[in-house]
């Protein structure tokens, strides 16, 4: 079988006109002004956020602008998909997903191994139930057997996604360069296109990375070009020892596919009639170790103190307006951690940022997405997407410094109204165990019901801060407040007002609303110094 993943049509997308199609990679810029290709169509949303990056990795690698300038150039005008086959056919050698040599995202020596394993093709997908998980019956949400043939397309894409995110995977089966289950943050453009190039460096900011620009292109840049650097005997991969393209292309997992030919059948994933599939691929432990300090330039990154940086992960809370500050903004967290937006992001805001004032629209989207992890099991996938409204350089530290109130003050009340709910609902005095999974639903509703308000208030904020003032006004920071309280008195009233209940809990919730009103109040202290609100505000 052969399928080149730079020349060959395997990527499912959704056009303007509404059409779904297949590409190749150089393909994207086809029919551009008539019908431009808006999206990836594969049927998870991991699988889609794995190819993003991969076609991010595949244009930074062939198509690396030289300069701002260069950028602006292809931003304007579109490469033709001529000159992008022209530029992909270089280093096509290396996406190769077959064959007997090497092979994209491939051990290259493993079928040579003595001791390997045949994992069920499920094992790609991070999601998927673990063994110890099945033989303790435990896959209670989800369920066995739903992934056992897929199609090439669909295990190219499960592979670079699994490569690009693995967890920690027990028994020496290594996590990706950017840690296990790590968060990535995308500029969100109008086209497929744009999302790809507007996550692309020019070369100084690329060769800025902790990296060597003079290794190798085998093994440099491409780890399945050359014989794998395992990790036996505690021996790590840092940063100084690969080209700075190498953390797109990062394989920490030893893998090598077995491809089967049928003579028809369908693919678990995508549901397309296939006469090739995938069931099993071979495995080994102790495959490359990164350690170091690596900078993946999709990634948002917390630090603490003098220690390395790390990923950010996805949370159970999801993503909402919270996470602005560290997705968007360097942010200080307590008294020694900052969190770090991803470079992409830091150099679109401060290089390549548009306006959209006129229209009242945000400037620009950040998506972010990935799986919540606990250790290696993998919770739920996450995603969102945070409009950015930008503002003048010189204002930033000021724009910031108020949106850090905004969110102080919306996580207070989210946690007295946690707390009032708590309270109201369940007995201390019986020592009943409070049921999380309501409280944590709460929360979440909490902060995306009080979202929309949120982003128009900070609108408000960067028209007010570039008009001249020094701060918004003291209304737009009381109307902040009251829409807080007025969701939070709401939220107590259909959390804890449902069912009948004794006379008992009559007065327990009384009282719980009675505090959740005395915190919730334009006279409590701690809202009128974070907001800086005049003392005799009511």
């Amino acid at each position: 079988m052969q399928l080149n993943l730079l020349m060959n049509k395997w990527i499912p997308v959704r056009v303007k006109s509404g059409r779904r199609k297949t590409i190749a990679p150089w393909e994207l810029t086809v029919e551009y002004a008539e019908d431009p290709v808006l999206k990836l169509d594969f049927p998870r949303a991991d699988l889609n956020s794995g190819l993003i990056q991969f076609l991010i990795g595949v244009i930074q690698t062939c198509f690396c602008p030289e300069s701002v300038f260069q950028w602006q150039r292809f931003y304007d005008n579109p490469p033709e998909s001529g000159l992008l086959r022209e530029v992909l056919e270089k280093e096509a050698d290396a996406f190769e997903l077959a064959g007997e040599g090497p092979r994209f995202m491939q051990d290259l020596t493993l079928p040579q191994e003595k001791k390997k394993s045949e994992v069920f093709v499920k094992g790609l997908f991070i999601d998927e139930p673990g063994d110890n998980t099945l033989k303790e019956n435990k896959d209670f949400f989800v369920k066995r057997g739903r992934i056992e043939s897929i199609c090439p397309s669909c295990v190219a894409a499960a592979l670079y996604t699994l490569q690009a995110n693995a967890p920690s995977g027990g028994q020496g089966n290594r996590t990706s360069l950017r840690g296990g289950g790590p968060l990535t943050t995308l500029i969100l453009g109008r086209t497929l296109w744009e999302t790809i190039w507007f996550n692309v460096l020019d070369r100084s900011q690329l060769e800025s990375l902790p990296c060597d620009v003079t290794q190798p292109r085998k093994g440099g840049c491409y780890p399945w070009l050359a014989q794998t650097e395992t990790s036996e005997g505690g021996r790590g991969t840092n940063p100084s020892q690969k080209q700075p393209l190498h953390v797109y292309w990062a394989m920490p997992r030893r893998i090598r596919l077995i491809f089967d030919r049928i003579e028809q059948g369908k693919c678990d994933v995508c549901g397309v009639e296939t006469n090739i599939a995938v069931t099993r691929y071979w495995s080994k432990n102790l495959g490359y170790n990164y350690i170091g300090p690596w900078e993946h330039p999709l990634t948002p990154y917390s630090k603490e103190g003098q220690n390395e940086p790390y990923s950010m992960k996805g949370s159970p809370s999801g993503i909402r307006y919270r996470s602005w500050l560290g997705l968007v903004e360097r942010s200080q967290e307590g008294a020694s951690v900052e969190r770090i937006p991803a470079r992409v992001v830091t150099v679109f805001r401060d290089q390549r940022a548009l306006s959209a004032r006129e229209s009242g629209a945000p400037d620009y989207r950040v998506w972010a997405c990935g799986f919540d992890m606990e250790n290696m099991k993998a919770r739920s996938w996450v995603e969102g997407i945070v409009p950015v409204y930008e503002i003048s350089k010189d204002l930033r530290p000021k724009y910031s410094a108020w949106i850090e109130r905004y969110i102080q003050c919306a996580h207070s009340v989210a946690n007295n109204l946690r707390k009032a709910v708590k309270d109201g609902i369940f007995d201390g005095k019986r020592n009943v165990k409070p049921n999380n999974s309501l409280l944590n639903a709460l929360d979440l509703r909490f902060w995306s019901d009080t979202e929309q308000q949120f982003y128009q208030t900070l609108r408000g904020l960067r028209d007010s801060l570039e008009g001249g003032m020094d701060a918004p006004s003291v209304e737009d920071r009381r109307n902040w407040l009251l829409s807080l309280f007025r969701q939070a008195h709401v939220f107590f009233d259909e959390a804890v007002g449902r069912g009948e209940f004794e006379a008992e809990k009559h007065r327990r919730v009384a009282l719980a609303w009675d505090q959740l009103r005395r915190y919730n109040s334009l006279r409590n202290r701690y809202f009128r110094d974070t907001m800086d609100l005049p003392k005799k505000a009511s």
